[in-house]
């Protein structure tokens, strides 16, 4: 929705009348706009005005906009920096502050992060007198089939972040639309997405990047590349489609700004052919690949044991790939049940580990585990340090999924597994992801298939979980059978958005 206050800020040197040109139009389709007619106030230096006529006021916004946003503008007749706040009118914590420093005849403002149903209280104040402009409006309702989760937490301990952003879709019955969300602490919607590809499949990752910028990557094509959308909406990169890769499942930002992500290609030996894995980085910035790597080059250099499909009887389904501060790639061979780590200024690969490739497994009192106690189909390997990987174990042949920590000794050919984390009925045979929120702090995202394993009653959930005691810190359950997610990641309560509640900083 869109609201325009109106304001006056007289001087001897300004003519005190409103400009009739000086509000463009907005000719996007509207969306019931509400009346804009200014609040009255008695007269100052600032002083309000009636609505002049011939000014256009700002009409709604387009109906594919999320409730959660609206738009407002406030118009002065001397320049004058300006402040406004929303807040809820049932919850004076519930308050959205936002600034604009720069001396302005006009000021616009789009706050993202409101309430769905909920009335909030706006108020304009120019910084050239006392006066203010102010008017409520009322937020729409989620769409039908955006359903909230519910939240439980531990009282004794403190939530990493605030915001946490997951993809959500309807697999089974294919008629949830996907879409990116991010909820609040207490599991409210905060912001959402509908412009993710319906065909694109489950296996898509978003995370925010800051300045309003929403980082995509993952579906099923060769439009599934590395993507940046900004919280309106609206497209800011995309990489480009007539490279002719056919993107999947994960991509990520790297420290130079870099694009790291996962592809599609085909392998062959002997006459025999299969699917292979293409690793690519890009640079948005000029459009150019700087590295890639093909699992066909460890084919060629007799690495056929772990890459070719003939051999580990299951398709490599490269799920991950993430980099280390060597700048090593490690790829996640979810089918083959494999982890390799790739130097691609080489293309050799430095290691592979995994059930039957002459490692040793071991906890960290250095007591033998099993071969049952590799990853299997693993997903969200993490790169923490060079030979230390943070790994979502789907325990697809065991049925039950973990988190975990490995650290690789090359020289001895033995990995250690140094954290372990897992809870009754946390299995599927598919998705889900770990994230390191902090040494001490993971964030855990399991998705649940309902037609994949009828008999379960599991539903899609989110933890945040304290290593060093195992226990849940937050735990966010979708009740939706058919509200699955890939993964997820935690934003801090000042990177996005201006409420005060989860920013004390925006606080005078």
């Amino acid at each position: 929705m869109t609201l325009v206050l109106m304001l006056a800020c007289t001087s001897g040197s300004q003519d005190s009348a409103l400009p009739t040109d000086s509000v463009p139009v907005d000719t996007s389709p509207a969306r019931d706009p509400l009346p804009v007619d200014p609040v009255p106030m008695a007269a100052s230096t600032c002083i309000a005005l009636p609505r002049a006529t011939g000014v256009p006021a700002l009409s709604g916004i387009s109906d594919d906009s999320p409730v959660t946003r609206a738009d407002l503008a406030l118009l002065l007749t001397a320049p004058s920096p300006a402040t406004l706040t929303c807040t809820a009118a049932d919850d004076p914590t519930e308050e959205h502050r936002l600034d604009s420093p720069t001396p302005a005849l006009e000021h616009r403002w789009t706050v993202h992060g409101l309430l769905a149903s909920q009335a909030y209280d706006c108020v304009a104040r120019p910084t050239c007198d006392d006066q203010e402009a102010s008017v409520t409006l009322t937020t729409g309702d989620l769409p039908v089939d955006l359903v909230e989760g519910t939240v439980t937490t531990d009282p004794e301990r403190t939530l990493t972040g605030a915001y946490t952003l997951y993809n959500t879709k309807g697999f089974c019955d294919g008629e949830q639309p996907h879409r990116f969300v991010i909820v609040d602490p207490e599991g409210r919607i905060r912001w959402y997405w509908d412009g993710v590809d319906p065909d694109y499949g489950v296996g898509v990752v978003a995370n925010y990047l800051g300045d309003d910028q929403v980082f995509a990557a993952g579906g099923t094509d060769v439009t599934a590349g590395p993507r940046i959308l900004h919280l309106d909406g609206d497209p800011l990169y995309r990489t480009p489609t007539d490279w002719g890769i056919t993107f999947h499942h994960y991509g990520e930002v790297l420290s130079n700004a870099h694009f790291l992500s996962v592809a599609e290609a085909t392998d062959t030996l002997d006459g025999e052919t299969w699917e292979g894995v293409h690793v690519v980085q890009h640079d948005p910035e000029t459009d150019t690949i700087v590295q890639e790597w093909r699992s066909q080059q460890a084919v060629d250099a007799g690495e056929y044991q772990v890459f070719d499909v003939g051999t580990t009887g299951e398709n490599l389904n490269v799920n991950w790939v993430s980099r280390d501060t060597d700048g090593d790639w490690y790829a996640s061979l979810c089918g083959a049940q494999r982890i390799a780590r790739i130097d691609p200024s080489s293309g050799d690969v430095v290691w592979v580990i995994g059930p039957e490739l002459g490692w040793t497994l071991v906890d960290d009192a250095g007591g033998a585990l099993t071969s049952d106690d590799w990853p299997q189909c693993q997903h969200g390997a993490e790169v923490l340090a060079p030979n230390q990987v943070l790994v979502y174990d789907n325990g697809r042949d065991r049925l039950e999924a973990r988190a975990a920590e490995y650290r690789v000794d090359p020289d001895t050919r033995t990995v250690t597994r140094t954290w372990v984390w897992t809870e009754p009925e946390w299995y599927e045979q598919a998705w889900g992801d770990v994230d390191a929120l902090s040494e001490d702090r993971v964030l855990l995202g399991i998705g649940h298939c309902s037609c994949c394993r009828p008999a379960s009653d599991n539903v899609t959930r989110i933890l945040e979980v304290d290593r060093p005691s195992g226990s849940v810190v937050w735990r966010y359950a979708l009740p939706a059978d058919d509200s699955i997610l890939y993964q997820a990641s935690r934003i801090d309560g000042c990177a996005v958005f201006h409420n005060t509640r989860y920013c004390p900083e925006r606080v005078d």
